[in-house]
């Protein structure tokens, strides 16, 4: 499933693949990600898609690398259930526009958080560009981290 959201002229819409065309900040978010959305991320980022599917496996390991026009960052996080576990969201993150890109194989409460905080909130992220937004996705899955942890103690 496809999440696009965009800044757009200093308020938040729903947008569209295309978006990440424009300039302001956009936010492209794939959970368990079709192959068709595949292609259509790996043709923004220049990525081929079997190498943006392998970032989603369960073998996965974080990482950080400078590509060529993004920034690739894989981090893991806890998957809710009876047992500890945990997932890879990999984020590319644009060096020369204003978009991140999410993947992730399964629904992340942290990534629902992030899209469903108040519009005002979102337009001040959404405001300071696209490590801002990362940024901000990722505190909310560091923050979902110290809640499992208070639910093992």
């Amino acid at each position: 499933m496809l999440t696009v959201t965009t800044y757009d002229q200093g308020t938040i819409r729903t947008g569209t693949i295309d978006d990440l065309k424009r300039r302001e900040c956009t936010w492209v978010h794939a959970t368990g990600p079709t192959a068709s959305e595949l292609a259509s991320i790996a043709a923004h980022v220049g990525i081929p898609a079997p190498d943006l599917a392998e970032l989603l496996t369960r073998a996965q390991r974080p990482t950080l690398r400078e590509l060529d026009g993004h920034s690739l960052i894989v981090f893991r996080s806890p998957r809710e259930g009876k047992s500890f576990l945990t997932k890879p969201i990999a984020f590319l993150v644009s060096e020369d526009k204003q978009d991140v890109c999410t993947l992730t194989p399964y629904t992340s409460r942290s990534v629902e958080k992030v899209l469903a905080l108040p519009e005002q909130r979102k337009v001040g992220i959404f405001a300071r560009g696209a490590t801002q937004l990362a940024y901000t996705i990722i505190e909310e899955i560091v923050a979902s981290y110290f809640r499992v942890f208070d639910a093992m103690d």
